[in-house]
């Protein structure tokens, strides 16, 4: 975890990039249009979809889900260093003078799909799978699409562009298990 002041960005991590391999499969990405993406591969993959406005905790969420599926209790991962398969930022209050942090988890992963350099601006640049498998003797696999949020400061010409690009991605599925809409409190 990097703590910075606000008005610094630092994208590096002095921590050892942690790996799930054996949990999560490497991520699907799509950037490319509908015509020329073959369809995911139809199994028992159980597939949710996350949808939310931009900076809701989407990619936070998937996170937090690597970590119920690694540690056993809350005191193991609170023990631990915490699983970041997303790298994500958020900023928080400290201090009795109110001042502001960014606080960042993960590296820059390194097909750019993070962008932090511009608040209000969706993190996660378009949508990308993250496979778990489920360790109850099925084989049954979890895949959670993470999306670009709504609400981006680019304006509406760019909700547009995320939600089409969330179309085209989905289309490629066989099927959608869930919807999942994330809002903030």
């Amino acid at each position: 975890m990097v703590i910075l002041p606000s008005n610094e960005v630092d994208h590096s991590e002095n921590h050892p990039k942690q790996r799930l391999s054996s949990q999560v499969s490497a991520p699907e990405t799509s950037t490319s249009s509908l015509s020329s993406s073959s369809p995911l591969p139809n199994d028992d993959t159980i597939n949710i979809l996350l949808l939310g406005e931009t900076g809701v905790g989407k990619s936070t969420f998937i996170n937090a889900f690597a970590n119920y599926l690694i540690f056993n209790s809350f005191e193991q991962a609170e023990s631990s260093e915490p699983i970041v398969i997303i790298p994500v930022s958020f900023t928080m209050t400290i201090g009795d003078n109110f001042e502001e942090r960014i606080v960042k988890f993960g590296e820059v992963d390194s097909f750019n799909n993070e962008n932090f350099n511009t608040i209000g601006q969706s993190v996660t640049q378009h949508c990308k799978s993250y496979v778990f498998a489920l360790n109850n003797g099925n084989e049954r696999k979890v895949r959670i699409i993470d999306t670009p949020g709504f609400g981006d400061t680019r304006g509406l010409d760019q909700d547009d562009r995320n939600m089409e690009h969330t179309l085209q991605y989905i289309n490629n599925l066989t099927h959608l298990n869930a919807i999942c809409f994330l809002l903030k409190p």
